[in-house]
């Protein structure tokens, strides 16, 4: 029998965060520079420039309320302006502000580069991140949506 002690206070500070989002904050993009990037299920992609004290709402940009469905973020490891979002409610298959979504300034503007359907704030959800960058070759970007997987 092996018994292990786990301390009830793990080392660290932790404190709580207000970015001032709808829903929850369900995924982080930590880049090395310090750019932190967040996503929420149903109020939109977020950047702190001072590693959490503050947050600015990204999904501002976007015209469809179903594009602040942020199911997938991603950072471009050489750049910290390079974003990738999956944006979509899934509750419409004919969404006209689903896809993979390209911000080359850090949130300011994005270019769709994939029409396809994310699982959204529905029964089908999805619990874990959906774009992937390969770090051997960060132009390659993966993601995993309803329609199948592309690259």
């Amino acid at each position: 029998l092996l018994l292990i002690e786990i301390p009830s206070v793990h080392p660290g500070a932790w404190s709580w965060l207000n970015f001032d989002g709808g829903g929850w904050f369900t995924g982080l993009a930590i880049h090395p520079s310090g750019r932190l990037y967040g996503r929420t299920d149903v109020g939109g992609a977020y950047r702190s420039d001072d590693v959490g004290k503050s947050w600015q709402w990204l999904s501002f940009v976007f015209p469809y309320p179903s594009q602040w469905n942020t199911q997938g973020i991603a950072i471009d490891p050489r750049n910290p302006d390079v974003l990738y979002l999956a944006l979509s409610a899934a509750l419409n298959p004919l969404d006209p502000g689903q896809g993979l979504w390209r911000s080359e300034d850090g949130g300011k503007t994005f270019s769709r580069l994939l029409d396809t359907s994310y699982a959204g704030n529905d029964q089908l959800r999805l619990g874990s991140e959906c774009i992937a960058i390969d770090p051997s070759d960060p132009d390659k970007i993966w993601t995993g949506s309803r329609n199948g997987v592309f690259y």
